[in-house]
């Protein structure tokens, strides 16, 4: 287990304070003691083998979470959106191309705040592509 804060490098010391913490956890290790809770997930992720009734459970809402078609939909389109996102490299200065992929993210029921967030826009923005949206879908 590796456990990270958030610190100025020019001064070690001094927290950045945003009370974040990051922790990794190496399913290969095998150093230190760690609670069986944790060893038995560990072992889940790296095993797909569930030993313990938190593991069991879990196994059980990955498989409703596979068998959900709907949510495998929005996922991949979700993962398709990034994707275009991350290739066109004109995505920040033409509005056009801007637009369509706020379109194509409305058209897939994202929330508000992950549109505004992929497409870098401001929650304004994001209002006025909606307004669009909608006067285009009813003509």
């Amino acid at each position: 287990m590796y456990t990270f804060e958030n610190r100025c490098i020019e001064s070690p010391d001094l927290p950045l304070g945003d009370e974040t913490t990051k922790i990794f956890l190496n399913t290969k290790g095998h150093v230190g003691n760690i609670p069986l809770p944790l060893k038995s997930f560990l072992h889940y992720i790296e095993t797909n083998e569930a030993t313990d009734d938190y593991t069991r459970e879990m196994e059980k809402e990955v498989i409703q979470v596979r068998n959900d078609n709907e949510w495998r939909d929005r996922i991949m389109t979700l993962e398709q959106v990034l994707k275009d996102c991350e290739y066109d490299t004109d995505l920040k200065s033409t509005a056009k191309v801007t637009k369509k992929h706020v379109f194509n993210m409305l058209e897939q029921n994202l929330s508000d705040e992950l549109i505004c967030k992929i497409a870098e826009i401001s929650e304004d923005q994001l209002a006025a592509y909606k307004a669009e949206y909608d006067n285009q879908k009813s003509e």
